[in-house]
């Protein structure tokens, strides 16, 4: 397994850009679930298999969690309901 280093940085919502060239040879594009892993001082992301998933899933029923909500300002909640 060939080793490659590039410095990148942690956006102020916790996102890390992963490097065109990292994602294009390892698959990962938009949607592509990972893990994210602690040893010790190495934090490691691992490709997650597409393996089985269940009906729930496939029909959208599981929401996905992303992090802090982002909450609509009342003026565009407001707009929704005219």
């Amino acid at each position: 397994m060939g080793k490659s280093m590039t410095e990148t940085v942690i956006d102020e919502r916790g996102r890390v850009l992963i490097p065109e060239e990292i994602r294009s040879s390892t698959g990962l594009s938009g949607g592509t679930l990972v893990a994210v892993e602690k040893k010790n001082k190495v934090i490691v992301i691992r490709l997650l298999s597409k393996g089985k998933r269940e009906w729930r899933q496939l029909c959208g029923l599981v929401p996905k969690r992303t992090g802090k909500p982002d909450w609509q300002a009342p003026e565009e909640l407001k707009n929704i309901w005219h």
